[in-house]
């Protein structure tokens, strides 16, 4: 199932009320990054950093957007 796999289960468990740490955000987003999915990437990354504002991961997101856009 993979990293992706375990991630869309964790989506599953978040619509059931459950959250979602903002590193669990971030492997989400390199997963989604991963497979090619730039749009999975940016949202994953952008609820991470709105519940933990990290420099990294703010310039990681601020180079997507620069990239292809918001």
């Amino acid at each position: 199932m993979g990293v992706e796999g375990d991630f869309q289960q964790m989506l599953v468990l978040e619509r059931k009320g459950q959250s979602i740490s903002p590193q669990d955000w971030v492997m989400g987003a390199q997963s989604a990054r991963g497979i090619g999915n730039m749009t999975a990437c940016r949202e994953r990354l952008a609820k991470s950093v709105a519940l933990s504002p990290t420099g990294e991961n703010i310039n990681w997101l601020a180079q997507i957007d620069g990239t292809f856009g918001t």
